[in-house]
């Protein structure tokens, strides 16, 4: 069953697509460690940390609607028919997830000083520093949070080997980049997120782009519709669990 399986050649174009970005995403988050810890220094790349564990507990934010997405234009996009429900499905879940990102971004801004000053601990690195670093952090989480949504919507348009060079691109010029500033312009950890946040707007603009020309045509504009929430909230509500024990 399992040749069978793979003999598709969609299944395993796929598949290859979800491995080679694993591997390559792995490869290099481990090999750029050391020189980003010669560059910055270890307590600079200690927020890093940081940066890991406030994504983490953002996630919860998300409320299984990644997930969901990835089900729902699987399912409709068995219908040409559904061409309009499916563009009207990503504009509802387009708007929660932007304004999502912006509340996580003045979240995380307003919090900047009582965690830049009160939470995280440096012997190295000023304050401000560590403030400017956090308040960074969040733009950082938030120009990425769409992200989530787009790649669900790929996915679930069987557009993995479009996502997945899309995240190549931008992995190898998130790592490999930001050596450069690091190097050349400055290695202090503000210019290690300004960075980062420049990658994750492009990366973000490129999967929405991808999408959207994925998303067959259709006659009808696309909406704001909450309906779109009574239909899935049953499902996200089941992920959402998950991910709360998961975390």
């Amino acid at each position: 069953p399992y040749t069978t399986l793979f003999r598709s050649s969609r299944v395993g174009r796929n598949v290859a697509a979800g491995f080679a970005t694993n591997i390559w995403t792995a490869a290099m988050s481990i090999a750029f460690v050391p020189l980003y810890i010669q560059l910055m220094g270890i307590e600079a790349y200690g927020l890093v940390g940081v940066f890991s564990l406030l994504q983490s507990l953002f996630t919860l934010l998300d409320l299984g609607l990644t997930t969901t997405t990835n089900r729902e234009l699987a399912r409709l996009s068995s219908d040409p028919e559904n061409a309009a429900e499916m563009r009207t499905y990503m504009r509802t879940l387009g708007w929660v997830y932007w304004s999502t990102a912006a509340a996580i971004a003045l979240v995380t801004a307003f919090l900047a000083p009582a965690l830049g000053r009160g939470w995280v601990r440096s012997e190295q690195l000023s304050g401000e520093t560590l403030t400017r670093s956090i308040l960074l952090i969040g733009l950082v989480m938030g120009l990425q949070w769409p992200l989530r949504l787009y790649s669900g919507g790929l996915f679930g348009l069987q557009r993995h080997t479009q996502a997945a060079a899309i995240n190549l691109i931008a992995v190898t010029v998130r790592n490999g980049g930001v050596l450069i500033v690091l190097w050349a312009l400055s290695n202090t950890p503000e210019a290690f997120f300004l960075w980062q946040a420049l990658v994750a707007l492009l990366h973000t603009l490129a999967m929405a782009s991808m999408l959207a020309r994925s998303l067959p045509r259709s006659t009808g504009a696309a909406r704001f519709d909450r309906a779109v929430f009574r239909r899935v909230w049953r499902f996200a509500a089941g992920v959402t669990g998950a991910s709360v024990l998961g975390l």
